[in-house]
């Protein structure tokens, strides 16, 4: 290679040259900068995305699950709620069948008539030899012992 021109030059040109050389390798650099940086790019791009959709993917679990618990909140609010009513009517119940018949007929039919009310909403699975009684029957004269039980135990087993 013939650098014979490189002889001759004074101290200014080297400095020329020298920041020509710098400004070519700087040109370079930045170059294989922004070749390496869209390289970079797209994987970058897509796992951001995959992140994005996994996020979106973990709300949606979390809400579904939030739903879910709210629900059975839900349920057993309900089913405590239907339990102490039928707490209610089964203590109202225990009490007129320990007054048992009172002896004032207008007040027999308004004792009768409760009676059938409270069984209707307590239901006949709950307490079916006191529905045999009561309902199918008809009400005894008085509050039998056999009823008393039945509703005690009756009151009892909702206690639990």
């Amino acid at each position: 290679m013939n650098l014979d021109f490189v002889r001759g030059m004074d101290g200014q040109a080297w400095a020329n040259l020298l920041q020509s050389v710098a400004v070519i390798v700087t040109l370079v650099g930045v170059g294989v900068a922004l070749v390496n940086g869209a390289k970079d790019r797209k994987p970058a791009m897509r796992v951001a995305a995959s992140d994005r959709v996994a996020a979106d993917e973990r709300a949606a679990d979390d809400r579904r699950a939030a739903d879910r618990r709210a629900e059975g909140d839900r349920q057993h609010t309900r089913e405590q709620a239907q339990q102490q009513f039928h707490i209610q009517q089964a203590l109202r119940l225990t009490q007129l069948v320990h007054e048992g018949r009172p002896d004032n007929p207008s007040l027999q039919t308004a004792w009768q008539v409760e009676i059938h009310s409270l069984l209707s909403v307590i239901g006949e699975s709950a307490v079916p030899p006191m529905w045999q009684r009561f309902m199918v029957e008809g009400a005894p004269s008085t509050g039998d012992e056999a009823s008393r039980r039945e509703i005690s135990e009756f009151v009892q087993q909702l206690g639990r």
